[in-house]
Order: C-alpha cells, then sequence, then structure tokens
C-alpha cells in the first residue's frame, strides 16, 4: 500500500472564523469548486457546515468516494477522511488554520493511499491529486479574499449566496 502526502499552504486576509467556516460548509464545495478532470462535485445526505461525523460523497472520474469528518477543532482544523470501497484509494485530508499577521494561514495536508490496481500507478494518481489540491486552494482563497473585501468595505455579505458572481471565472483542470 503506497503512502504519498501532499501539503499546500495559502495565506488570505479573511479570518480564521470565515476561513473555518467556509472549508466546513460541505454542501457548498460545488458553488465555489468547479467541475475538473478529477473532480465532479460534492454531495451531503443534509445542507449545512460539517461537524465531527458528518458524512459526504465526493464525486469524481473514478467513481464515488464516501468521506467523513473524522477530526474537528473550532476554528483550527478539521480533517476529512475517504477510505477505500472498490477505488483502492482512500485520503485524509485535514486543513490546518493559524491566525496571521494580516489574516490567516491555511495548510492542507493530504495522505494519499492507494490499493490494488492504482497501486501500480501510484506516482500517476499522487500527480493528479496534488494538482487538485493546488486547484482547490487557489479557488478557496479567491473566495475567501473576496469576502474578506467584502467585510472590510461593510457591504451586506452572505458567504455562500452567489459566490461566482464575483468570483474569477471557474476554470476547468486539464
Amino acid at each position: 500500500m503506497p503512502t504519498s502526502f501532499s501539503r499546500t499552504t495559502l495565506e488570505t486576509k479573511a479570518t480564521p472564523e470565515q476561513a473555518f467556516e467556509d472549508v466546513r460548509d460541505v454542501s457548498a464545495f460545488s458553488s465555489w469548486l468547479s467541475p475538473s478532470l478529477s473532480y465532479r462535485g460534492t454531495t451531503t445526505p443534509s445542507p449545512g457546515r460539517a461537524l465531527l461525523g458528518t458524512r459526504y460523497v465526493d464525486h469524481t472520474t473514478i467513481g464515488d468516494m464516501a468521506g467523513e469528518v473524522v477530526e474537528f477543532q473550532v476554528h483550527r482544523r478539521i480533517t476529512f477522511s475517504q477510505q477505500p470501497q472498490r477505488l483502492g484509494l482512500a485520503l485524509r485530508i485535514t486543513y490546518d488554520l493559524e491566525p496571521a499577521l494580516t489574516g490567516t494561514k491555511i495548510t492542507r495536508v493530504g495522505r494519499i493511499t492507494t490499493t490494488g490496481v492504482l497501486a501500480l500507478i501510484h506516482p500517476v494518481v499522487v500527480f493528479a491529486i496534488r494538482s487538485e489540491n493546488r486547484r482547490t486552494m487557489k479557488r478557496l482563497k479567491d473566495l475567501l479574499e473576496l469576502q474578506a473585501r467584502h467585510l472590510s468595505s461593510d457591504q451586506p455579505h452572505s458567504s455562500h449566496t452567489d459566490p461566482d458572481a464575483q468570483l474569477p471565472p471557474k476554470t476547468h483542470s486539464g
């Protein structure tokens, strides 16, 4: 079972509280993260922000991956785990949030484990996931910066009313 890690970090003007609320709002991921070659969307049994034990499904090009929030420290850390079923891919994604001088530092660490046929092409799987992680963090930063600008200008703001209305155009990986 080959295992690799992926680390991506961003800094944003958003507060740790706002950043955490967006990261844990699993039901809204598809509103700010466009489909790509590997990611097709996320669904949850019920809308709203995740808590410890919340379940969700990521739809990918290799199939659906059931996930669960397995660690939850308010405004500091949230960990999502997806265990292999027939796909041969297990992911554990942790977001750590730290106050920074002008906002928040967010570090996303992914543990990528492959089994079965996917273990034979582990480097290819890792490359694709790392690319998707960078894309996800860029879109998250776009969302958080937009929200921080709205909050700093004291305009009325709802975090997910229509985030694409003012975000840069979504790009499809490929």
